[in-house]
């Protein structure tokens, strides 16, 4: 039996995908791929990744076994798990001492400019409630282990050892809607058929505009109810996301950034034959000034913004 892994990774269009492999499961299991409500949490994979990420051996090979049940009573050799939580797995024992000696495994993952990324990150862990992040995107960079998350060089190579690996440019997929379920399509291994069901843009975990991050964030130092996090997310967005797009990250940033990773990304595009991730530069903004975390930031705007705001 064969099992193709989409490991994310984060921030690059992952619920989008689960999405559209969900809303396309009976599209799926025509073209002979299931992809299976075993290990579902919502859409993706979740309980899969945690499973093995715990490194109980018996409990993932009983779940596997109950995945592959699933195949065999619907005559399907090929299984497709999606979640960006096989992202975070460190100890890749289970996978290749146990999993990849009984399955045939093929690995795909979507990879992202260090800077976007730091971004889109710095916007989703503001946005999300569980996390809800206070300070600006310097102080969210040294929260998190962005130089562990960023080796695109490490994460290939250790699923490298024991499975096949087909890496994605995502930042090459924003071209057009369809491009990202497009490439995720071909490194499958199965033809596109334009009758494919395509998600609404709800479906996708959809970003704040950068000013509107520097004003949740400092709503995230308040006593906000789960249901007030939220109408805060809706006021912030309706007031901001209309305005020209400007980063948080200045081109000096965005380019040490490209230098600090620019040689285990140069290995990952030559090694897998993957598309190299643009050059930051000026142009790619309508404003090249970066938004400043303090100058940009307006007390009377807030406090508007603050009245707006609902159970």
């Amino acid at each position: 039996m064969n099992f193709i892994f989409h490991i994310g990774t984060h921030k690059t269009g992952s619920t989008a995908l689960q999405s559209f492999l969900f809303s396309n499961r009976d599209m799926l299991l025509k073209l002979g791929i299931l992809y299976p409500t075993t290990g579902l949490v919502d859409k993706a994979h979740h309980d899969v990744a945690w499973m093995i990420g715990s490194g109980n051996v018996n409990k993932v090979m009983e779940l596997f076994a109950k995945i592959e049940s699933e195949a065999s009573a619907l005559g399907l050799e090929n299984v497709l798990l999606s979640s960006e939580e096989f992202e975070f797995i460190r100890n890749m024992d289970i996978l290749k001492n146990h999993i990849a000696k009984k399955f045939k495994i093929k690995t795909i993952v979507f990879i992202r400019r260090p800077d976007f990324y730091l971004e889109s990150e710095y916007n989703q862990h503001v946005r999300m409630y569980s996390i809800r992040f206070k300070n600006d995107i310097y102080k969210f960079y040294f929260h998190i282990d962005f130089l562990t998350r960023l080796n695109y060089r490490h994460l290939c190579s250790s699923w490298n050892s024991f499975s096949d690996v087909n890496v994605i440019n995502y930042d090459h997929c924003l071209t057009e809607k369809q491009a990202i379920f497009k490439a995720l399509i071909k490194h499958i291994g199965i033809d596109w058929d334009d009758s494919f069901s395509i998600p609404y843009d709800r479906e996708s975990n959809i970003s704040l505009s950068s000013i509107g991050t520097i004003y949740l964030s400092r709503m995230n130092r308040l006593d906000f109810s789960p249901s007030l996090h939220q109408n805060a997310i809706k006021v912030v967005s309706e007031t901001f996301d209309s305005l020209p797009k400007r980063w948080l990250l200045s081109l000096e940033d965005k380019l040490t950034l490209w230098r600090r990773f620019d040689s285990t990304n140069s290995f990952v595009s030559k090694h897998y034959n993957v598309e190299p991730f643009a050059k930051p530069c000026a142009t790619e903004s309508m404003d090249e000034t970066p938004i400043d975390y303090h100058s940009d930031f307006n007390e009377d705007i807030f406090c508007t913004l603050l009245n707006q705001i609902k159970e």
